[in-house]
């Protein structure tokens, strides 16, 4: 491994990293990998670089050649799942937050996997999973809006329309909150009341009209869709 000649330039490649210069950060971890660092952090951090420049479909091959080198742990999993997620490969993101779950992440990093791998769960058709993560993230942080919405959302999607109008009518009761309308709103629409549905999606821009969410989906039902 050219006798460890790599190593200041993986060790200034992650103060690089760490000071958000990446650019140069990637530099130190391209010479890591050309002086052919043998376990796959060098292109672990070298996919860490590549995904922080946006430069994801690159960052995923890093991960993979990190993989082959033997390099497995919950962080490479959770990268590769945000890199998935931002090419819009929804599945294979929720695959790899799945593996990250798997593979004992740090306490902190945790919950992280947990929304994120929740908020793509949707999408992807997976709402058991969805409701258990929200669930689960619920018991740390009770009456979180973000988290209810987002268990009410993996509800409907199981069509448990009753028990997500349930979540959030109590979370507007507690306080009235834009993601509660917009949920709401959801939820009239799949049951075909798009009057209702309208109604309360205009509450929910009224309260935050700079979401282009709420304004789009409010145009959609003002057309009658």
């Amino acid at each position: 491994n050219a006798f460890g000649r790599w190593r200041p330039f993986i060790n200034r490649g992650a103060y690089l990293l760490d000071n958000m210069s990446y650019e140069q950060a990637l530099q130190d971890f391209e010479k890591t990998v050309a002086l052919q660092e043998p376990l796959g952090s060098a292109q672990f951090n070298r996919g860490m670089a590549l995904e922080m420049l946006k430069r994801y479909p690159e960052a995923l091959q890093a991960y993979l050649a990190a993989e082959k080198q033997g390099f497995k742990n919950a962080a490479l999993a959770y990268h590769q799942a945000i890199s998935y997620k931002q090419t819009q490969q929804l599945e294979q993101a929720y695959q790899s937050y799945a593996k990250a779950l798997s593979l004992n992440p740090d306490a902190a990093l945790l919950p992280v996997i947990q929304l994120e791998q929740a908020e793509v769960a949707i999408p992807t058709g997976h709402y058991d999973t969805a409701i258990a993560n929200y669930r689960e993230l619920l018991k740390a942080t009770p009456e979180n809006p973000r988290l209810e919405v987002g268990l009410g959302i993996a509800m409907i999607g199981k069509k448990d329309f009753a028990g997500a109008m349930q979540i959030f009518d109590a979370s507007l009761a507690r306080r009235p909150n834009p993601p509660a309308f917009y949920g709401k709103a959801l939820v009239y629409r799949e049951q075909g009341d798009i009057g209702k549905a309208a109604e309360n999606m205009q509450r929910a821009s009224e309260m935050d009209p700079a979401n282009p969410v709420y304004k789009n989906l409010l145009a959609q039902l003002k057309s009658g869709r």
